[in-house]
């Protein structure tokens, strides 16, 4: 995940879903699921999601909670790869 946070803004939200994740109805549902995630926790910015494995299956408990963790984590992601927001 890729993120630049800006709390004043609408959040904006771009999606790097493989066809080996699974057909289209899946990998939408996948965003709808993560965007919801997102407003939910009225986190604003822009972020770049990529999805590797199937997570259709998750609960939304257990999604949101992985969210949690990769926006925590985004802010030390980038300066230890040396992009600036």
């Amino acid at each position: 995940m890729i993120s630049r946070e800006a709390p004043d803004e609408v959040p904006r939200v771009a999606f790097a879903i493989p066809r080996s994740v699974g057909n289209a109805v899946t990998r939408n549902r996948i965003r709808r699921r993560i965007r919801e995630i997102l407003r939910q926790m009225c986190v604003g910015g822009d972020h770049l999601i990529r999805v590797q494995a199937p997570i259709d299956h998750w609960s939304h408990d257990k999604l949101s909670a992985t969210m949690t963790d990769l926006l925590s984590s985004a802010p030390a992601h980038r300066a230890r790869n040396g992009v600036t927001p």
